[in-house]
């Protein structure tokens, strides 16, 4: 059986051809790539349960091995190295902000012991001049009884 092809048809076919041998490169390439992403979580996978062995539980203790897997999980260790970065700058200025409060303090204290001493001073003369509190009742109006 002898089957005739225009030229027209010719062309068309190996058009075809031609986009399934790049269709076949491009699903070999996704398949190869497949391949490798899943090797990867496969071998994280294995390290995992390397993390539970009982050396390890023992030498770093179970709540520390399952912290450090959640922060894996939710993608948060990327951040530890950028927040002990910035740990380190948040600590030389709690040093120097505390520096400067203890100075303002030692500075300071004299002027609030004699606000203090002039507060107690003004409440004595305060106190002297109300009527002693044995004959004085404020909430019984008082006249004066000749």
């Amino acid at each position: 059986m002898r089957v005739q092809i225009s030229q027209e048809d010719r062309i068309v076919v190996e058009e075809i051809l031609r986009e399934l041998m790049i269709l076949q490169k491009e699903l070999s390439n996704a398949l190869l790539n497949s391949l490798i992403i899943l090797s990867g979580a496969f071998m994280r996978f294995i390290y995992s349960y390397q993390e539970y062995s009982i050396p390890n539980i023992k030498k770093k203790g179970l709540r520390e091995i399952l912290w450090g897997r959640a922060v894996r999980f939710f993608g948060l260790d990327n951040h530890k190295e950028e927040s002990a970065k910035s740990a380190k700058s948040k600590g030389r200025k709690r040093i120097v902000r505390r520096v400067f409060i203890n100075i303002g303090k030692v500075v300071l204290l004299p002027v609030y012991l004699i606000l203090l001493l002039i507060d107690f001073l003004r409440n004595r003369k305060r106190n002297r001049n109300r009527k002693s509190s044995a004959n004085y009742n404020r909430y019984v109006k008082h006249q004066d009884i000749e």
